[in-house]
């Protein structure tokens, strides 16, 4: 019987939830675990981390796993992109909010911090800032994680190699958005799971009709497949994250729903 452990990025359970009650609807629900997100305000403002990691420890429910911290990232703006100067202060600030979130993690003992950069920042990004980012991360023994879609997880790997990255989220939802098949992501997931890269998982889905306001099991993943190919690669013991995107309004009864349904999945599996 495989014991799947079941865990929620704290943005859907609804908008502009505090974390700490984010994290109490994530226990109350029933999940196992939360990729805690919506945080930049309170990294932001912190002026020690360990008083920051302190606060977030004790808003913790006992029963609740934090398994990763999601860098809540702005793309450079149309200024910056032309003009050298602005394109350097926000890479600065890019990375300083990068090495805070680690900061953090290794305060929290969480291993992960993830990121979906945006195909803009990733075009401008230098190697070396992005080499520099990922080092710190090592040495602070947390990975330093992108999320999969069409470009970043390209250009990500194009970057570091195959054997000098941190680490993948892997998200089929996306790679939906972008116009692979289910066989193709099955392709992708299990070539990555090989090469050892794959981190964290998130199970999203995304449809043809609706984009991403859609529950788990609306969309056009293959859920099944999904989970065949988690376990055919070995990947089982990675929490599964449940991203729900789209309108704000109906997150946390989406998220919910796709709680019931992942669930559903695994049990008739057993």
């Amino acid at each position: 019987m495989l014991d799947y452990k079941i865990g929620v990025i704290t943005s859907a359970l609804g908008p502009n939830k505090h974390y700490a009650q984010a994290m109490r609807d994530a226990s109350s629900v029933g999940f196992d675990g939360c990729q805690l997100s919506w945080i930049s305000n309170e990294v932001e403002l912190a002026e020690w981390f360990g008083t920051l990691a302190d606060e977030i420890k004790e808003n913790t429910p006992s029963n609740l796993a934090i398994y990763s911290l999601c860098i809540d990232h702005t793309k450079p703006s149309k200024k910056q992109l032309i003009d050298q100067s602005e394109l350097a202060v926000w890479e600065k600030q890019w990375r300083d909010t990068a090495i805070n979130y680690i900061n953090l993690a290794s305060f929290l003992d969480v291993p992960i911090v993830s990121e979906h950069l945006s195909k803009q920042a990733l075009g401008v990004l230098s190697q070396d800032m992005l080499f520099s980012v990922t080092h710190y991360a090592n040495s602070k023994r947390v990975s330093y994680v992108l999320e999969s879609d069409e470009h970043s997880l390209d250009r990500y790997m194009g970057l570091f190699g195959y054997h000098d990255v941190s680490g993948v989220c892997f998200d089929p939802g996306n790679l939906l958005a972008a116009g692979h098949t289910n066989e193709q992501i099955v392709e992708t997931l299990t070539t990555l799971a090989e090469r050892q890269v794959i981190v964290q998982l998130h199970v999203k889905d995304w449809g043809a009709e609706n984009g991403y306001d859609v529950s788990l099991g609306e969309g056009n993943l293959d859920l099944d497949g999904f989970l065949d190919a988690i376990e055919e690669s070995g990947l089982q013991q990675l929490p599964l994250i449940i991203e729900i995107s789209g309108n704000v309004e109906t997150r946390e009864e989406r998220c919910e729903q796709s709680l019931e349904t992942l669930r559903k999945t695994i049990e008739a599996r057993l």
